[in-house]
């Protein structure tokens, strides 16, 4: 019986166009999880093997020639640095003909070891000719960039008469040539190119004969650096391109000093333009525990360098030291003073970047531990929302050089001291006249120059402190002179004080007469006859008597 339409059932109408909604997928039925600790077993997958992972397969295989391949393939994947594939694999490649495919492509190039599939390559020829062009202009120490690399494969091309549908034009070839043979595009620094290798070898040889005397805490090296303290990184991370800053380009000079086994690293100067600068505030400078000193030029002068000396030859006479200072022929580091307990060491020119330790790495790590604290500085300024991160001050930048020669280590200190190749080997260096005989003189001068000036120390005192000094070596006869003529000038103090800038004079001639080289008995002895000599001419002179006897 048909239904009558007044009985369908009608539908409400919708007061407002609904939005459409997508049905959403009925959710599968979630199984429990174990309850266990147990961790569920990886799924195994092949790998795609390197070059140089079929070679240590290869090598297994064969010094176990009676293991099944099973037993091999499990064996790799169970490895600590697993090497998964299958069995059929396995079969595929011992066979001779792939075996022998996969050991020739090891010898095409230098990064074949790394490869995972084989390199196609159209004219092999003429990439082996373009490496060989490579490694000769390394070897000439000039450099090659990407144009210069196209260029010389397009002549290359012409030599071996490649045709002209064979010829790559574009550049996308040398980025996979490049990786193909190892080669990076790096930076060049320093001069170091431009010298003879050969001169290189006779400084070293200079050096360690002329250091042979010397243990190795009585070697050090001072040189002097620009330090941009104060500008901001040039290059950093970013999303898009960026406008640069400013520049702060303003500079100051770091002197740089250590000895040889690092155990002394001496105190940095500053050297900067301001006489007073205002971050430093009323406090003087030296209380807040720097070196500083000013210049027009912010540079290192002759005589700041002499100030400095001074000041390192009084800590070595006090410390009864004789050390040897390498530095280099700068025009500033040339002075008329003459230390008692340094004996300065020239550099050749040209050759600080091999035989300088401060330029091997030392100075390049103290500017590195600036540079991260400089950083950490930023992010701390950062996070204090302050506008400038970078903005620095003189005393601040200071301070932070000043942590960083600290943070830099013994050992990192003695390998670039060891990388210049000048030390010495000091098990088998034996103490050289030289330096014993100076050594004992320059205690010797000591007692005398404190006999003379000092009221309390008596003849007898005196002769005992030479008499320990030099043991068995001491003659009275060599040393009974210069007493006497310290006794005539006891009751007048300005005699006294010329008498012993002529000691010391006298000294100084020896040494620099060469005449310590001698044997112990015959220095002494023209070391008395000097002293006798000059004694006897200078006492009547009317020479100006320096102010301070540590300056003669």
């Amino acid at each position: 019986m048909p239904v009558e339409h007044s009985e369908i059932p009608k539908r409400k109408p919708r007061e407002k166009p609904a939005p459409y909604q997508r049905r959403k997928p009925k959710e599968g039925r979630k199984k429990d999880a174990p309850k266990t600790s147990a961790r569920p077993k990886e799924k195994k997958t092949k790998d795609n093997l390197t070059l140089n992972d079929w070679n240590t397969i290869y090598k297994f295989v064969d010094e176990h020639p009676h293991m099944s391949q099973q037993d091999i393939v499990s064996h790799f994947a169970t490895l600590e640095k697993p090497l998964i594939f299958s069995q059929a694999t396995l079969c595929r490649k011992l066979k001779p003909e792939m075996r022998s495919q996969l050991e020739k492509r090891t010898l095409e190039t230098l990064n074949a070891l790394s490869s995972k599939r084989p390199r196609v390559v159209t004219r092999p020829d003429v990439e082996k000719a373009l490496f060989a062009w490579v490694k000769h202009m390394e070897a000439k120490s000039q450099t090659v960039n990407g144009p210069m690399l196209k260029e010389k494969r397009q002549r290359f091309e012409e030599l071996f008469n490649v045709p002209q549908e064979e010829r790559l034009t574009g550049d996308g070839w040398i980025r996979s040539f490049c990786k193909a043979y190892n080669i990076r595009e790096r930076r060049r620094h320093g001069e170091a190119a431009s010298v003879d290798q050969e001169s290189v070898k006779a400084e070293r040889l200079r050096l360690k004969e002329l250091l042979k005397p010397y243990q190795r805490k009585d070697i050090y090296n001072f040189d002097e650096t620009s330090f941009f303290a104060f500008a901001p990184p040039d290059r950093g991370l970013c999303t898009q391109r960026m406008n640069g800053h400013k520049k702060d380009k303003s500079r100051i000079t770091i002197g740089v000093g250590c000895n040889a086994d690092g155990t002394d690293k001496l105190e940095l100067i500053y050297i900067g333009k301001a006489k007073r600068p205002r971050c430093f505030g009323k406090t003087p400078i030296e209380r807040q525990g720097f070196y500083y000193r000013n210049n027009k030029k912010a540079w290192m002068t002759s005589l700041l360098f002499e100030e400095w000396i001074k000041k390192l030859d009084t800590r070595m006479q006090s410390e009864h030291r004789s050390i040897a200072l390498l530095i280099d022929n700068f025009s500033g580091h040339f002075i008329d003073y003459t230390p008692w307990n340094i004996e300065i060491i020239h550099l050749e020119p040209n050759l600080t970047p091999f035989v300088q330790p401060c330029d091997a790495g030392i100075i390049r790590c103290v500017k590195a531990h600036y540079r991260r604290a400089y950083c950490m500085r930023a992010i701390a300024k950062d996070d204090a929302d302050e506008q400038d991160i970078f903005k620095i001050d003189l005393l601040e930048g200071m301070t932070m050089v000043k942590d960083a020669w600290k943070n830099v280590t013994m050992q990192t200190i003695v390998h670039c001291w060891d990388h210049t190749g000048i030390l010495p080997d000091f098990n088998k260096a034996q103490t050289h006249p030289k330096s014993s005989v100076s050594t004992k003189v320059a205690l010797g001068w000591d007692v005398m120059r404190e006999y003379a000036v000092s009221a309390s120390m008596t003849l007898p005192q005196a002769e005992s402190k030479l008499k320990e000094i030099f043991g068995e070596e001491y003659n009275d006869t060599l040393w009974r002179p210069a007493i006497n003529t310290v006794i005539e000038a006891e009751n007048d103090d300005i005699l006294a004080e010329l008498v012993m800038y002529k000691l010391g004079s006298a000294w100084k001639l020896q040494l620099k007469l060469g005449f310590s080289e001698l044997k112990p008995s015959k220095s002494y002895l023209i070391f008395g006859v000097i002293l006798v000599v000059v004694t006897t001419v200078l006492v009547d002179d009317n020479q100006a008597v320096p102010a301070k006897l540590y300056c003669l």
